[in-house]
């Protein structure tokens, strides 16, 4: 697989962060860690076509549902303590942290394969 867009992750946890970058790495894709949420300029300068954001829950706080409505966002997906279920079709996911290294790659996979349902 060739990388679609960028992704941009924010992971505090620097276990999780390096080996989220090792295995999305591997399966080709192009990637940018930063601290917190880039801001308009930033973000700019990283991506100019919509990115996805990789981001630990614990580091979006309150501005979740405005990054939802971002049009720079072409997927989000969350790491938390639990997995949530979210529409089908929607790019945007709830994955559980002690998963993420599997699901993220899984996730990517089947929002650019129009057939394949990743639950």
């Amino acid at each position: 697989m060739t990388a679609l867009e960028l992704l941009v992750l924010i992971v505090p946890d620097l276990g999780l962060r390096s080996a989220l970058v090792g295995r999305l790495s591997l399966h080709g894709e192009s990637l940018v860690t930063v601290p917190e949420i880039p801001g308009d300029a930033a973000l700019d300068r990283l991506a100019t076509t919509p990115a996805t954001l990789i981001v630990d829950a614990r580091s979006v706080g309150t501005t979740l549902s405005a990054m939802r409505r971002d049009p720079r966002w072409g997927g989000i997906i969350v790491l938390a303590d639990r997995a949530a279920k979210t529409p089908p079709g929607k790019r945007f996911s709830i994955v559980e942290r002690a998963d993420a290294i599997n699901r993220v790659s899984a996730l990517l996979d089947g929002w650019r394969t129009p057939n394949l349902t990743v639950a």
